[in-house]
């Protein structure tokens, strides 16, 4: 080992938080370095295990050992970093910054090799190649290398970004000059920025725009360990999603500055951008402490985000977006919880896709139920509209989608059910109001087209014979004709109501509730579709939504007398089981 001098050349700085399983093997990682001239600055960060005491018995024997004491957790409890270790970081008087896991070590050479590159080229920053391993599993590994490599300007790694971002983003595996960090640490006092989950990330970003000189050595020198329970593995905030969309714009900032912005590093970081987001909706569906409800509404906080989706949307990745999302959240779709399918439109969704044991049109209600709820802000889900039109033998629109016009329907619901129930007669003033002229003229070019699907019974005629039946109490008759009227009116009002009324006398509650869903959507301003909606909500067992929907039924309904049999019923639910 080289002798250690007075004045050490490296800080490396650690942040732990109940490692008593990991540290020791940390700490033997660092004091059994070729390049002995350091010095370890130690955060314990309201540890409640034995860290405390190893940490202590540790900087006892060595005077290298610069030991820090939290009472609390930083990140749990949301209090600030001890000041006598916020101070250090300020004043480092060594050449170079090294970030180090508790849980995490170094090869024996990691220091004396990436040390003497930073000599060698008076580099700002020396990337080294990383190992990361399942606690678990440790056959299951992955390597993150940088290429061997050398640039005097900064920007030169706009040209093999893709390469390099992977050793740039976290802060450990790495050194950086302490004069780069200072410019850094001062730069966000003036410019405060707090990331909860990428605030690794931010500096690194921040470090580099202060860089010129970047070397890159193509060895691995720095072992990451992958804990299925560690605060980044575990920490499910609500607001994490929105740090990786701060991360996204702040590169693509550095990228601007370095004259770097094209298409290819774009795509890569809006990539970069949709694996980050994919991988924390994985960890919300994996993690055990919350309930389902609370994973759907953390999900459906996400898609939400018209931020973020108009970046997917931008670079085409919403499809592959959607099925990710289906595919994280699949297993909970065997669920029959009325409630649940009531209250998440991501849930009905899923449910959609993946559920076969359904007719064509259950299924095709419980679609358009979610992508067309207020709540589904982004109508998230929607490019599997023309499956669905395709799966109920509406084939025939598939023009409206070829055509580019496909957002524009989706987009204005009254024009969508004249459509789908083929009431193409009643569409010409409506297109004329609601959407651009460059659209209308191919609409309505399309519209001319298409044919009604019934042509041996008029729908009159249909509709009198399903009243017939169910007069005759023969319901299974009625149901068969009803789905012959369906397949060509999918949306009809009518048609939906008897639907309702038909699967309430067969005690299908669940659909009976999608139906009345659709209805309340479809049909919001329509007092007798949404006093049926609100009647089959309550035969569900939905008090709550049965008692909005009948309100909403009273505030839109013309017919006084009508408007007090609604209050009647409006006050009997609402002294129903009181």
């Amino acid at each position: 080992m080289e002798n250690v001098e007075l004045e050490p050349k490296i800080s490396i700085y650690t942040v732990a938080y109940n490692a008593e399983l990991y540290i020791k093997e940390c700490i033997d990682s660092v004091m059994n370095q070729t390049f002995q001239n350091f010095e370890w600055v130690i955060l314990d960060n309201g540890s409640i295990d034995s860290t405390g005491e190893i940490l202590e018995t540790l900087a006892k024997k060595d005077q290298r050992i610069k030991l820090f004491k939290n009472d609390k957790n930083t990140f749990i409890y949301n209090v600030p970093y001890n000041p006598e270790f916020v101070s250090h970081g300020e004043n480092l008087k060594t050449d170079y910054y090294c970030a180090l896991d508790s849980d995490d070590f170094l090869h024996p050479e990691f220091l004396k090799v990436l040390y003497t590159q930073a000599i060698k080229y008076d580099a700002d920053i020396v990337l080294g190649g990383t190992e990361m391993f399942n606690e678990k599993n440790i056959q299951e590994r992955g390597l993150s290398c940088p290429p061997d490599f050398f640039i005097e300007e900064t920007s030169n790694l706009g040209d093999f970004l893709s390469d390099v971002y992977r050793s740039l983003r976290p802060m450990w595996g790495k050194l950086i000059k302490v004069s780069i960090v200072l410019k850094q640490i001062l730069y966000r006092n003036e410019n405060p920025l707090i990331l909860k989950n990428a605030g690794d990330t931010l500096f690194c970003l921040d470090c580099l725009s202060f860089s010129q000189k970047i070397v890159g050595v193509n060895k691995v020198l720095h072992y990451y360990r992958v804990r299925g329970n560690s605060y980044y593995k575990t920490d499910t905030d609500d607001k994490r999603y929105k740090d990786y969309i701060v991360i996204y714009y702040r590169t693509k900032e550095l990228l601007l500055s370095w004259e770097k912005l094209h298409n290819k590093n774009v795509e890569f970081i809006a990539q970069v951008l949709y694996i980050s987001i994919k991988e924390l909706i994985e960890m919300i569906w994996n993690a055990n402490n919350s309930s389902i409800f609370e994973k759907l509404k953390a999900t459906e906080n996400i898609i939400n985000d018209k931020e973020l989706y108009d970046i997917l949307t931008e670079h085409e990745l919403i499809p592959t977006f959607s099925r990710s999302v289906i595919e994280s959240i699949k297993d909970i779709t065997v669920s029959s919880d009325i409630t649940l399918l009531n209250n998440s439109y991501l849930f009905r969704l899923c449910k959609s896709v993946t559920n076969n044991n359904t007719t064509p049109h259950d299924a095709f209600l419980l679609f358009l139920s979610s992508v067309f709820d207020e709540k589904n802000i982004n109508q998230f889900g929607s490019e599997y509209l023309f499956n669905y039109l395709s799966y109920i033998g509406k084939i025939e629109i598939k023009g409206l989608f070829n055509r580019g016009i496909d957002n524009i329907i989706i987009q204005n619901k009254s024009i969508f059910v004249d459509i789908l129930n083929g009431n193409y007669g009643h569409i010409g003033s409506k297109i004329n109001k609601l959407i651009d002229n460059d659209f209308s003229e191919i609409l309505k070019e399309e519209l001319f087209k298409f044919t009604p699907k019934i042509t041996d019974f008029s729908k009159d005629e249909l509709m009198t014979n399903i009243g017939r039946y169910i007069e005759i109490n023969d319901y299974d008759l009625a149901l068969n004709i009803l789905c012959k009227l369906l397949e060509a009116y999918p949306l009809d009002k009518v048609g939906l109501s008897y639907k309702i009324y038909l699967l309430t006398l067969k005690n299908d509650k669940i659909n009976a509730a999608v139906a009345a869903k659709v209805l309340t959507i479809f049909y919001d301003n329509d007092s007798d579709a949404l006093l049926l909606a609100g009647r089959a909500y309550a035969n569900s067992g939905l008090k709550g939504d049965a008692l909005k929907c009948l309100e909403v039924a009273f505030t839109v309904c013309n017919d006084e007398l009508a408007k007090y049999e609604i209050e009647q019923e409006i006050m009997l639910l609402k002294n129903k089981g009181c």
